[in-house]
């Protein structure tokens, strides 16, 4: 599979994904308001510490260790299969046990509310163990490169939980949303367990102690201690910031921060999947360097000319887009937008160069890069959201990320031989300053004409900037082929 069709079929997965947090959101905005959405927005966040501690940052290595055990026979990845199993699933319990008896402390310090939302961070924690241990059969999916089983598996469990969110939240409000939320997360236990089962067999599949093996606990454990302080720093990280605008800004100013960066991101789910299950398998087979920087370049290329479009699209439609997916009372939230949509390109520039430390088993300078970019992150915050409120938040997220995305490839090509070339750093250079562009015009122009005009405008020449580039013209043809047909086979 390629990595284009693997981005077609995480991009439909995006779309179903959308839809449903289109649906969650409208509902939540509608009943309970920017300081409930704040609240639930918190909530979550909880619920990701634990998940990512849960799960012990094991998921690359799965992925890595499990590409190899698939190469090597069924006895490598039953024992791949029951040992992460055994282990995540009991750990993950115990750390939900302990999360249960300190509900009231959780709540506290995450909203400030003398524990007024215990019961709720209770019941949701319930459901962490199997969330954790369906990441065991994502891995497996991920490291066979099934993708499209893996993105079926998704959108049922996004249509399932946003089923009973929609239900429930009109029912008994928060606590229905709490409720919708944990149900996505089992359905996608039991969806990805059944798909793995029908894959490998049960006698694969099935846990047994006789198969848990603690050389592959130890194999993974410098793999997996970067991938759970990864986890653990971008979940605090936003916690902190978050608690931050809280305590200038209320729960209603995190909850306007909150969904303009969800808006800014949900669409792009499928850049975040794609690097774990296609990107990081196809890394860790690489040879040479030469091999390695070929395959980052055809990356960062193709995610160069793939999305900056779409991303001004978005940031043009911002308020027509708050207006449908949440109420007139979240338009505050564009203006982040503006900032939080460029910076996402950047997030995705970093993932990339991340990547190839992690397949090379550079699991320190892989941590290191990330706890900077969090620190820089939180610091920064502190000093901007003071002067500049939501928008001070953006910025900081901005600056941490360009400086970080520099370093990642300073370290990678002295550590690792990676070499970019000058067409690959031009396509990003266009995209970057393009976005850049159309953030200014949507500063300047509210929605309307003047802006939809402006914006098209300057998509249409990066994009006759980018079709200097052979491989820009070969997507461009791709993609107008592939229209072309389906309005053949429509008539």
């Amino acid at each position: 599979m390629s990595l284009a069709r693997a981005f077609k079929i995480q991009m439909a997965g995006s779309v179903v994904q959308m839809f449903a947090q289109v649906l969650r959101g409208k509902l939540a905005a509608i009943l309970l308001g920017p300081a409930g959405v704040g609240v639930f927005n918190q909530m979550t966040l909880i619920w990701n510490l634990f998940q990512s501690a849960g799960s012990m940052g094991s998921f690359q290595g799965m992925v890595q260790h499990g590409a190899a055990a698939i190469a090597e026979g069924d006895r490598p990845i039953r024992n791949l299969l029951s040992t992460f199993t055994i282990v995540l699933a009991s750990f993950s319990t115990l750390l939900a046990i302990m999360g249960v008896l300190e509900a009231r402390l959780l709540s506290d310090l995450v909203l400030n509310d003398d524990g007024k939302h215990a019961h709720l961070i209770s019941i949701m924690l319930l459901a962490i163990p199997f969330s954790v241990t369906a990441l065991v059969y994502r891995a497996a999916l991920s490291s066979a490169r099934a993708v499209d089983k893996l993105v079926q598996a998704q959108i049922l469990s996004d249509v399932c939980g946003a089923i009973v969110f929609a239900v429930l939240i009109w029912w008994i409000g928060l606590t229905g949303a709490i409720l919708g939320f944990m149900v996505s997360n089992l359905a996608f236990f039991f969806l990805t367990l059944a798909r793995v089962w029908r894959m490998f067999g049960g006698a694969q599949v099935r846990p047994r102690l006789a198969d848990f093996q603690w050389e592959i606990v130890r194999r993974n454990v410098g793999l997996g201690a970067s991938g759970l302080m990864m986890l653990i720093l971008s979940n605090v990280s936003m916690m902190i910031v978050t608690r931050i605008i809280i305590a200038h800004f209320g729960l209603h100013g995190a909850g306007l921060f909150s969904n303009a960066w969800r808006l800014a991101t949900v669409y792009l789910f499928s850049v975040t999947a794609v690097a774990l299950s296609y990107n990081l398998p196809s890394l860790t087979q690489t040879k040479t360097p030469e091999h390695l920087s070929q395959q980052v370049e055809t990356t960062l290329r193709f995610y160069s000319w793939a999305l900056p479009a779409l991303m001004v699209g978005v940031m043009a439609m911002a308020e027509p887009i708050i207006r449908v997916i949440l109420s007139k009372e979240f338009l505050p939230s564009a203006l982040v937008m503006f900032i939080l949509v460029p910076t996402e390109l950047l997030r995705i520039y970093g993932e990339t160069l991340l990547m190839p430390l992690l397949a090379r088993n550079r699991g320190f300078h892989f941590t290191a890069l990330f706890a900077l970019q969090t620190t820089l992150f939180v610091a920064l915050s502190a000093l901007l959201v003071v002067r500049f409120g939501l928008l001070g938040a953006a910025i900081a997220y901005a600056i941490s990320l360009a400086l970080a995305d520099l370093i990642t490839y300073l370290v990678a090509a002295r550590k690792i031989g990676l070499r970019l070339t000058g067409s690959t750093f031009a396509a990003a250079a266009e995209a970057i300053v393009m976005l850049i562009g159309a953030a200014t015009l949507c500063f300047l122009f509210g929605f309307g004409l003047a802006r939809l005009v402006s914006c098209t405008a300057l998509v249409l020449v990066w994009g006759l900037l980018a079709l200097r580039h052979e491989e820009a013209r070969a997507y461009l043809l791709s993609v107008t082929s592939r229209m072309w047909g389906m309005l053949g086979h429509r008539r």
